[in-house]
């Protein structure tokens, strides 16, 4: 999907007036590259490499090259899950109990042991991921949700003003209705209020109304903005650039080095260990089998 769409969410009087770091079209262009590096890091995380067989090489190797099962040694997911591990966040600590109790109280609440995992790995993947918190009307306290960074078709985005800090965050994914079918929706998160949109008929956005809530609701508290209610959890991230690097990303070429490798490698020990034979003048008795040669063979003349 083109973030054009959630380009035209940000087009605004409101938006336009903001601080930003760089211009929408520049900001726009720059998610778009980022989705296509995200996407990629997941495939390759999962199994899906860049594996350019031949049909005539898969057919010899045996495997199916529309299959999801690659000819691979996958070693990216060994990458995550082991850098992974290293990091684990058991708690809060303050110099004033209440508050220590309130947060260890929160974390236990929004299942930390669980939601850390989530994060860090996405994270590690991703190069960024995202932590947003709302409020449980029911519950009354606030829930802590992991938002994975957008990857083409669905995810958290955020603009970042000029001091590096969030200052809009869009969270885009995709639904069916009745009415329209299959469609996009985007909820744009501002420091005082919430903008919520879904895709048109004719391929824009327009405004969607939650029942018995304004347009745009308000995300106040005693009068004052909250902020935007979206954490950015960059790998790796740098004072000069607010994005971090994911993990794998310098390892993927190595990866696909190893790949080549393991097809020439299997190949090379089946020609070899089933070398074909042939003869020329005389017909082999058909009991002589690949690899053992011809001395045994009875022939005339």
């Amino acid at each position: 999907m083109s973030l054009s769409l959630v380009r035209s969410a940000l087009s605004t009087a409101e938006a336009r007036a903001l601080n930003l770091r760089m211009s929408l079209d520049a900001w726009a262009a720059d998610q778009e590259t980022r989705a296509a590096k995200v996407k990629l890091f997941r495939e390759y995380a999962e199994g899906e490499h860049r594996a350019e067989l031949t049909p005539e090489m898969a057919k010899m190797l045996r495997v199916d090259r529309n299959s999801s099962t690659r000819f691979n040694d996958n070693y990216m997911d060994i990458v995550i899950a082991t850098m992974g591990d290293r990091l684990v966040l058991t708690g809060f600590e303050t110099d004033v109990d209440a508050a220590t109790v309130w947060a260890t109280g929160l974390c236990e609440a929004n299942r930390l042991d669980a939601l850390q995992g989530d994060t860090t790995s996405a994270a590690l993947r991703d190069a960024d991921t995202y932590l947003m918190a709302s409020w449980d009307n029911d519950e009354k306290r606030v829930v802590w949700t992991h938002e994975p960074a957008y990857d083409g078709s669905s995810g958290m985005l955020v603009h970042h003003d000029a001091r590096g800090r969030v200052q809009v965050a869009l969270k885009v994914w995709q639904e069916s209705r009745e009415t329209l079918g299959d469609t996009t929706r985007v909820t744009v998160y501002y420091a005082d209020r919430i903008e919520r949109y879904i895709g048109g008929a004719e391929g824009g956005l327009m405004r969607y109304e939650e029942p018995g809530q304004p347009w745009p609701a308000p995300l106040l508290w005693n009068g004052q903005p909250v902020g935007v209610p979206v954490v950015h959890i960059p790998n790796r991230g740098s004072s000069y650039d607010p994005y971090g690097l994911s993990e794998i990303e310098n390892a993927i070429p190595l990866q696909d080095a190893l790949n080549r490798t393991l097809y020439s490698m299997v190949m090379t020990a089946e020609l070899t260990g089933f070398g074909v034979r042939w003869a020329k003048g005389f017909k082999p008795p058909a009991g002589i089998m690949p690899a053992r040669g011809l001395s045994s063979a009875r022939t005339a003349g």
